[in-house]
């Protein structure tokens, strides 16, 4: 007597009914973890860390132009992305010393400048920390246009803390 082995089932593709008449498991297609990291990767460029490229001379030496820097966006608060934006919740001011990016009023850019003064702390009221005015100077003053010729620049102004990754 002869014995005869089964058929093998015929190769299945996902999502289609095998012989038994159950639906093969679908294979995820990747399309929702990419548009996850899309959607993460593009919070923490426009809300938490960005890099930039310095365009020109007013922060020699501390970085010139061709430089790579880090923007650290929520070094001193959550704020709402470009110029004219403002804070939705604030944690931090900048310090005299401290390198920012910040959008000047009435220039229509965006500028690397150090926190030369900044205004006092206010009371519990502001969560203690300065609402006042910032005046920013470039390091290169024969070549920085800064606060000695668009005056102080608000706290809203100020779109995060710059750290220099490359000269």
């Amino acid at each position: 007597m002869t014995t005869r082995s089964p058929e093998p089932d015929p190769p299945t593709v996902p999502g289609i009914e095998g012989r038994s008449g159950a639906r093969q498991p679908r294979l995820p297609s990747g399309g929702g973890a990419l548009l996850a990291a899309t959607v993460l990767a593009l919070a923490v460029k426009v809300f938490a860390a960005d890099l930039a490229v310095v365009e020109g001379r007013s922060m020699e030496p501390y970085v010139s132009r061709g430089s790579l820097v880090l923007v650290l966006r929520c070094a001193y608060g959550l704020r709402s992305p470009g110029p004219g934006g403002s804070y939705w919740l604030r944690w931090g001011a900048p310090s005299p010393g401290d390198t920012v990016l910040a959008f000047p009023p009435g220039t229509g850019k965006r500028v690397v400048k150090r926190v030369s003064a900044a205004s006092a702390p206010r009371g519990p009221a502001s969560g203690g920390f300065p609402d006042g005015p910032v005046y920013l100077l470039g390091d290169n003053p024969p070549e920085s246009r800064d606060s000695r010729d668009y005056g102080p620049v608000g706290m809203d102004d100020i779109a995060g803390k710059v750290i220099r990754l490359r000269r």
